[in-house]
């Protein structure tokens, strides 16, 4: 209902028409009492508790990825599947990242994509909480998961983008072609929910998922985690936090990164959230400067510098992935068809094949890698004393196994060859007549006599300094 009030508001304001205060205090009374009414029904299971669609949980959202990623092997009903395909993968991983609105992920233009340090940031110039783009939080952190490649939103770009050759009017392009892109996904998605298995967790029924289940369900994913902020999340996901927080509350980049990391599906306990996007050592980004990026991207140089510098990574995560790209694509998948898979490229004297060359060089790592000069953004204090104590156990790990080990071998043999080196001592100080067997009676005998020795010695000094002759020759000195 409060939609319908923001709607008679817009037409007020499009007409210069002030709204009388009656006519504003009585639709705020009718609004609180129809509430009451459809609250009251709920609780007499009238109507249902739910309205709308429901979220789509984590795992239903893979399952859903994963369909896309084989549809183009499935289906063949008259359309293009791998072109529906690809479509439907990058805009159901955008939009869960971004926790967006299909008309925002929609809206997105090349121009509005960068890269900064380890992840790709996308900026929504407006959306429907900020409307006139004077927001903070419209720039979104969007993290590669090379942990599993279904999820990843960087190799689905990277598919779609190396798939997609743009022509001079790249500028003025958006991501997603087409007039009604959030349409045409809302069909897609619709078409994939209906081959998922019933044993498929999705959160709700096949009925109550839609567009929309996926903005409610990264949303919901992410609040249920450990050590998130729930306003990081709502101001990520557009939502207003109140007049007053809105004022004095705002999305600041680390929060976001945090958040980000979180919804592509890191582990937010693992050290391995710091997971880095797979990329290539400065040496190597030296060689594809030099083949000439035009050759490796048709179209290259008509795209928006901001997202030129994103290229690079997107290939980067073709080459690491492309072991696993053939065996969820189909064989016919135009993808293969590619110059950076079929060409050959002049690197000084030799002609190379760059998935080929690159096959088995491409960077990852976690927390920081000094051979791609790349630093993991969003790690939150706890995993970074998380990662010192993995380190730490490592090491003890290792000392146990590899060190301790020794000194224990070392410790038994030493004490192994204690009664040997005592008998060896023994003959060397004790004269023995003959060769006989030593055992502990005959040490404790040898101890035993020499002990009443040293005593007979004692004995006979002092009684020859207590003698009468001693005392008299004292007694004449003095």
């Amino acid at each position: 209902m409060q939609e319908y009030k923001s709607a008679l508001l817009w037409f007020y304001t499009e007409n210069n028409i002030i709204m009388e205060a009656a006519i504003n205090k009585w639709i705020d009374e009718f609004i609180t009492g129809y509430k009451k009414n459809i609250a009251d029904k709920k609780a007499n299971g009238i109507m249902a508790i739910q309205e709308g669609k429901s979220p789509l949980s984590f795992r239903g959202y893979v399952s859903i990825c994963k369909l896309f990623c084989v549809m183009g092997q499935r289906w063949n009903d008259g359309r293009n599947p791998c072109n529906e395909s690809v479509f439907g993968w990058l805009f159901m991983t955008l939009s869960w990242n971004i926790i967006g609105r299909s008309h925002s992920v929609g809206s997105i233009m090349l121009q509005h994509i960068k890269w900064y340090e380890d992840c790709l940031v996308i900026s929504l110039p407006k959306h429907k909480g900020d409307q006139t783009g004077e927001g903070l939080g419209n720039e979104k952190h969007v993290y590669a998961n090379p942990l599993n490649p279904f999820i990843c939103p960087i190799l689905s770009l990277a598919v779609l983008t190396f798939l997609k050759h743009r022509g001079e009017e790249v500028l003025l392009q958006p991501l997603f072609e087409g007039k009604n892109p959030e349409d045409r996904f809302h069909k897609i998605l619709g078409r994939v929910i209906k081959n998922i298995p019933d044993s498929v967790d999705l959160g709700a029924a096949k009925g109550d998922i839609g567009s929309h289940s996926n903005r409610k369900g990264s949303a919901t994913y992410v609040l249920g985690l450990h050590g998130l902020s729930p306003v990081q999340v709502y101001l990520r996901a557009g939502w207003s936090l109140g007049n007053v927080q809105d004022r004095y509350i705002i999305a600041g980049t680390g929060g976001d990164q945090i958040v980000g990391r979180a919804v592509s599906g890191l582990p937010v306990t693992d050290i391995r959230f710091a997971t880095l996007p797979p990329h290539f050592t400065v040496e190597d980004n030296a060689i594809l400067n030099d083949i000439g990026w035009n050759n490796i991207l048709p179209g290259f140089n008509h795209y928006p510098q901001s997202f030129q510098n994103v290229v690079p990574y997107l290939l980067a995560s073709l080459i690491y992935h492309q072991g696993w790209l053939r065996e969820n694509l189909t064989p016919t998948h135009p993808l293969w068809n590619q110059p950076i898979f079929i060409n050959s490229f002049t690197k000084g004297n030799d002609n190379i094949n760059i998935m080929q060359y690159f096959n088995g060089k491409i960077l990852t790592g976690v927390g920081y890698c000094s051979e791609g000069l790349i630093q993991a953004t969003g790690i939150p204090e706890h995993l970074v004393i998380s990662n010192q104590v993995n380190i730490m156990h490592n090491r003890i790990e290792n000392l146990e196994s590899n060190i301790l080990p020794g000194i224990m071998d070392n410790i038994i043999s030493k004490v192994s060859s204690i009664p040997v080196e005592v008998k060896t001592v023994l003959l060397d100080n004790f004269r023995i007549d003959g060769v006989m067997p030593i055992n502990m009676s005959d040490i404790e005998e040898l101890i035993k006599r020499n002990n009443d020795t040293i005593l007979q010695r004692l004995d006979g000094i002092t009684t020859s300094m207590s003698s009468p002759n001693n005392n008299n020759n004292n007694n004449n000195n003095n």
